[in-house]
């Protein structure tokens, strides 16, 4: 009885609202802990510990001075808001190129791990796609290269973490793809078929890099070996604050460049443009854009602009437990994410791989989350937004339950799986559908039919936040 009473004020409040956080909320029916896949994720924790320096993040092998230099000075590698919008805007393109590419004959998976640990190497990496004959993967840039030369000059990085994905595929596809798009949202291409000449010289320069590494970060060999980060410019804070010793170092050389050939590949670019073109990255949209619908009808209509990203460290943490996630054996086949996109009640909500787990045959939709709370207090519940933007999930491809897996690193690295069943009905996918409909019109005419965005966007700073509340 109390259930349902406290259902009914807080459906209006809703009313009262237009939050479709505060919406969606008003179909949770329970909320329990699951302590099975708790304990799952619990026992892939011990054996993978985040601190224990058993694996490097590849990305992280190709820019191995700023490993060093994050580590050394922690407090330092803050980003910038342009930073954050970078960051904002490149899991964007991820997203897009993602979609785009599932069209693509013998498409085979997105965000799929390679681990060097089956090659006795602590590293793995997760490549951005695949299909049955090539690895994929998409670097957004504020300057595209012309040639195979401008690549190996301004993005040597990029080419040892595809080189290096290609030792460490068991396949061994010896044809692949980098791709880079313009940061400018007009989503411009220039694609590189990436030919594989030698396997073993790749291995050898990738075992080299992790034992130099390892002998940087144990103090055995000079950071200097790294000259300088490949991201290095004078704005860095590290510099402002004369704490870089390595700035007028050279370049690091590619170390693979005698092991591959980059090639243009104007036929690549032709099918991936074509892709977009059927669906332009205007037309998709995230949860988040569903969320904060108010915002993205705005930012539509005026100059391009994204909400800034969490940041690098909050992404890492994420990137960990996902991995926890996959471990654990609770990842989903290509061919069964595949089939759940298809039962997509609205193809334009682009919907990720990790939102969906598996449990013994069952398939339900889930949220992995790192939380950056210190509150003892959170363990106990997931937040109000969590519990709504499963729900939108749970609505778009219907089902009735779903889980919450959260991370939380600043509370002794506790874990916490929240199991969420709803009475979900036609009015929920209705209210989804109006709301991407008018994001698809463009029409600010019809602003006031969306719902508000949550407190979470008033509090910030937003940009259109007096001409669209009506305090």
């Amino acid at each position: 009885m109390f259930y349902i009473l406290f259902n009914c004020l807080f459906f209006v409040e809703v009313k009262k609202n237009q939050d479709i956080i505060a919406y969606m909320n008003s179909f949770s029916y329970k909320i329990t802990s699951n302590a099975s896949i708790r304990g799952m994720l619990i026992n892939s924790q011990k054996k993978n510990p985040k601190f224990g320096g058993k694996n490097f993040f590849l990305s992280d092998l190709c820019n191995p001075l700023k490993l060093y230099l994050q580590i050394k000075y922690p407090d330092k590698f803050q980003p910038t808001l342009e930073t954050r919008k970078l960051f904002a805007l490149g899991n964007l393109v991820h997203g897009i190129m993602g979609k785009a590419i599932e069209k693509i004959p013998n498409f085979v998976d997105t965000e799929a791990i390679l681990d060097g640990n089956f090659f006795g190497i602590p590293v793995r990496g997760r490549i951005d796609a695949e299909t049955k004959d090539s690895i994929f993967e998409f670097k957004s840039k504020t300057e595209l290269p012309k040639t195979a030369e401008d690549v190996f000059k301004k993005y040597p990085q990029d080419i040892e973490q595809i080189g290096f994905y290609s030792f460490l595929d068991p396949l061994n596809r010896k044809e692949n793809y980098l791709i880079f798009i313009s940061q400018d949202g007009k989503f411009q291409l220039k694609a590189f078929k990436v030919i594989i000449k030698s396997v073993k010289g790749i291995e050898n320069e990738l075992r080299k890099r992790v034992k130099l590494l390892e002998r940087v970060l144990s103090n055995e060999e000079s950071p200097s070996v790294f000259l300088k980060c490949r991201y290095c410019n004078e704005s860095c804070i590290l510099n402002e604050e004369n704490l870089c010793e390595y700035i007028k170092n050279n370049q690091l050389d590619c170390c693979i460049k005698q092991f591959v050939e980059l090639i243009p590949s104007e036929e690549m670019e032709k099918n991936l443009s074509q892709l977009l073109e059927l669906k332009g990255f205007e037309d998709i949209f995230s949860i988040y854009n569903i969320i904060v619908s108010r915002k993205t009808l705005n930012e539509a209509i005026t100059e391009f602009e994204l909400e800034p990203f969490e940041g690098n460290e909050k992404m890492k943490n994420k990137v960990y437990f996902e991995e926890l996630c996959y471990q654990s054996g609770l990842n989903i086949s290509g061919k069964e994410y595949k089939e759940i996109k298809e039962k997509n009640k609205v193809q334009d909500i682009y919907l990720k791989k990790n939102n969906f787990i598996k449990i013994g045959n069952e398939i339900y939709p889930c949220l992995i989350h790192a939380s950056t709370t210190i509150y003892n207090i959170a363990l106990k519940n997931p937040s109000p937004y969590k519990i709504g933007e499963l729900a939108i999930l749970s609505s778009l491809t219907g089902f009735n339950k779903g889980y919450i897996l959260i991370y939380y690193p600043n509370i002794s690295d506790e874990i916490r799986v929240f199991e969420v069943t709803f009475e979900l009905n036609k009015d929920a996918m209705r209210k989804i559908r109006e709301i991407v409909e008018i994001l698809k019109s463009k029409d600010i005419s019809k602003i006031d039919l969306l719902p508000e965005c949550p407190d979470f966007i008033h509090k910030k700073i937003c940009h259109f936040r007096d001409i669209c509340v009506k305090d």
